[in-house]
């Protein structure tokens, strides 16, 4: 997708909640933790590029 200058448009981004699980070595199961995740989206990974968003789960 391309933009033109000035332009916007928005967007939906998904993950999977079977990417955001860990594996616990203690239980031999993967498992999600229920906290607040920071997502970054950005052109580079300088902060001032970044525009920070929060998912709770």
């Amino acid at each position: 997708m391309e933009l033109n200058a000035g332009e916007t448009k928005d967007v939906v981004i998904t993950c999977p909640i079977e990417k955001l699980k860990y594996y616990d070595v203690t239980t031999g199961d993967f498992k999600l933790e229920s906290m607040e995740y920071e997502v970054y989206i950005g052109s580079s990974s300088a902060n001032e590029d970044l525009i920070v968003g929060h998912i709770a789960l």
